[in-house]
C-alpha cells in the first residue's frame, strides 16, 4: 500500500507544479533568469529548477506572486518543482 501512496503524492506535485508557470525568462551565456508565476488557488513553496547549475532556494509563492532566478552562465530552465 506505501507504494500506491507515493505514486498518489507525486501526481498531486505534479499536479500543483503546472499551476506555476514560467512566464518569462532567458537562457543566457551570461546570467540565465527565469520568472515564474504562482496561477494556483493557495500558496506553495517552489523553487526554480536549472539544468547544468545549482536551483534556486524554496520561495513561498502567494497566488499571483512572482519571483524571478538567476543561475549561473550557461544554465538552462527545466522546470518549477513544488518544495
Amino acid at each position: 500500500m506505501s507504494g500506491a501512496g507515493g505514486a498518489q503524492a507525486q501526481s498531486t506535485n505534479m499536479v500543483m507544479a503546472s499551476c506555476v508557470e514560467k512566464i518569462a525568462g532567458k537562457n543566457s551565456l551570461v546570467t540565465p533568469w527565469a520568472t515564474v508565476q504562482n496561477n494556483c488557488a493557495f500558496t506553495y513553496d517552489v523553487k526554480v529548477v536549472w539544468n547544468n547549475g545549482p536551483d534556486s532556494s524554496c520561495v513561498e509563492l502567494s497566488v499571483r506572486e512572482q519571483y524571478t532566478s538567476t543561475s549561473t552562465p550557461g544554465a538552462t530552465f527545466d522546470r518549477v518543482a513544488i518544495c
